[in-house]
């Protein structure tokens, strides 16, 4: 069971990083399941390298040819995607989450997080809700009228 869910979020990796659908080599896709892990966080480019069996020289080269963006950028968009996520869909403060993303700490998490977004944590989290809140009252609008087209 371990294998499939292995192989299916290997399948999904790829499905979100590579939309050529090209095959990346064994060594990146490697990488990007680390980078994907909670560890994923803290993983510097030297030992993302070891882990995959690269010297840190050719494996930046290969990531950089491969994925379209250096070893550092992508470990940022991941941990921005996953920051996102929490906001949106949690109920987690900014500290559990600055803390979930080893941040340093929750002032350089919401400075970081503004200077990608343009939004602070908590002005993301309300503009977030607020677009949640409209597409539920559009899906109970819709439900409604379709209701009454029924009748």
């Amino acid at each position: 069971m371990d294998t499939m869910l292995g192989l299916y979020r290997k399948d999904e990796l790829r499905n979100q990083y590579d939309p050529w659908g090209e095959a990346w080599p064994d060594a990146i896709m490697k990488a990007v399941v680390l980078l994907s892990s909670d560890r994923g966080h803290n993983l510097s480019v030297a030992e993302a390298a070891d882990e995959v069996g690269l010297s840190r020289s050719h494996f930046s080269t290969l990531f950089k040819r491969t994925v379209g963006e250096s070893f550092i950028d992508f470990q940022s968009s991941i941990k921005l995607h996953k920051a996102e996520h929490m906001l949106a869909d949690t109920l987690m403060s900014v500290n559990e989450i600055s803390d979930q993303l080893s941040m340093v700490d929750a002032g350089y998490f919401s400075k970081w997080f503004k200077r990608c977004t343009g939004l602070t944590p908590s002005q993301y989290r309300s503009v977030r809700h607020r677009d949640s809140t409209t597409d539920e009252k559009r899906g109970l609008q819709r439900h409604d009228q379709q209701q009454a087209q029924a009748e």
